[in-house]
């Protein structure tokens, strides 16, 4: 599933069925049907629209499926199925239904949710790599990210929705607004958008996000905002085997502050190729530790199992990131910012004694991005440790990344 410019676009025009008609204006009323009632029928419609599967004709349908139903229901029946079909990697569904959200159910809670989704999605250095949207619209370096028509958008719809509908604004808005100005090139537009969240106490993680920003492309010299880590250039490929004996693995070792209950003690490393990093874990005595030889297979269920899971945010948006994730098997699972369909190109390899168990981890620029980060390059980067049984966050906290410095 790839995005398609022109139904984005199509936000700017009267909303069209996929048949080239328009879709009537329906009557949204507050029911006063009983509430398993309207449970019903809200369950009703969604398994109508699952079983019609996810195509074109979807939304209209569900449209016509909310007559009945209470403006909230409506609301959050949109949503619901918006984030399955995120998940399922039908992106420009997933918009579609957001933007359906947006424009007919403005004061519902999801309205204002489904607006900063779809600003993220549209302006994601990550979701665009990852659907292949750069494939037709290659720019040089001069002419700023490859993206730059999708964060261009992104920057419009912003704008427009806020024009009418100033409930719509939000600290995370004002973040995402001018992340967008960064990564084209507009420093100053950037500055003024982010200038409301300067004005934050200090400690705040918004003020903490813009001082790093001015931090960044100035000397570097005081200590950063947010804490960073070290990701060394080496000339020398690592022997995948989960040991961490190569002179690569030689340099400073991070704990990450977000690994709970635990630490976690992290490196990372990159060639012209790949970019390598390691997690080394101290052992749980109430959990146990089997080994499993049989061949792995892709995006394995891991939550009965102890795990860490890394997200790699390649434009620092702090939302948005490819989520990675190994057991101590060395077992995976991966997705790009939810979507579960992404497979990239990688390769674990774990160990264990009787007090810690590791991994290795090998990652091709190619899954990535579309060139290899340079020296001075940063990343936002966030690893956490999950237990058996423990439910993996919706949406990870910005509060909660570190900054992964190519040196």
């Amino acid at each position: 599933m790839t995005f398609r410019l022109v139904l984005f676009l199509g936000l700017l025009i009267p909303l069209v069925s996929h048949a080239g008609e328009r879709i009537e204006q329906a009557t949204y009323q507050q029911s006063a049907l009983p509430e398993e009632v309207v449970h019903a029928k809200s369950e009703r419609a969604y398994h109508m629209v699952r079983t019609r599967g996810a195509n074109a004709a979807s939304v209209a349908l569900l449209l016509q499926l909310c007559r009945d139903l209470p403006d909230k229901n409506s609301a959050k029946l949109f949503e619901r199925l918006a984030r399955e079909w995120h998940t399922a990697g039908e992106i420009d569904l997933a918009g579609e239904c957001r933007r359906t959200l947006l424009q007919k159910f403005p004061s519902s809670p999801e309205a204002k949710a489904a607006f900063l989704d779809l600003i993220q999605t549209y302006s994601s250095g990550e979701v665009a790599h990852a659907h292949r949207l750069t494939s037709a619209m290659k720019t040089s370096a001069e002419q700023g990210p490859a993206n730059r028509q999708m964060l261009t958008y992104a920057g419009m719809f912003s704008t427009q929705q806020l024009k009418a509908n100033k409930a719509l604004q939000t600290p995370d808005l004002d973040w995402h607004r001018g992340t967008i100005q960064r990564l084209l090139g507009k420093e100053k537009a950037a500055i003024g958008l982010h200038t409301p969240l300067k004005r934050r106490p200090p400690g705040d993680s918004y003020r903490k996000r813009v001082d790093f920003e001015e931090w960044v492309t100035g000397d570097r010299e005081s200590e950063a905002p947010i804490p960073t880590i070290a990701c060394v250039y080496s000339a020398q490929r690592p022997h995948l085997d989960g040991v961490l004996d190569d002179p690569i693995w030689n340099g400073k070792v991070n704990e990450s502050p977000t690994a709970k209950p635990q630490a976690v003690a992290l490196r990372f490393a990159y060639d012209s190729e790949y970019l390598y990093f390691t997690a080394k874990v101290e052992r749980k005595a109430s959990i146990a530790f089997v080994p499993d030889e049989r061949p792995r297979s892709r995006d394995t269920d891991l939550s009965n199992f102890d795990r860490v899971r890394f997200l790699l945010d390649v434009d620092r948006d702090y939302a948005t990131a490819y989520e990675m994730t190994i057991d101590h098997r060395g077992w995976t699972s991966d997705a790009c910012w939810g979507d579960a369909t992404w497979n990239p190109e990688w390769f674990v390899a774990a160990h264990s004694s009787e007090t810690h168990w590791q991994v290795e981890v090998a990652v091709a620029w190619s899954s990535l991005v579309d060139s290899p980060p340079t020296a001075s390059d940063a990343w936002a980067v966030r690893c956490e440790r999950l237990l058996p049984e423990q439910v993996v966050p919706a949406k990870p906290q910005a509060a909660d990344y570190s900054v992964l410095l190519f040196e």
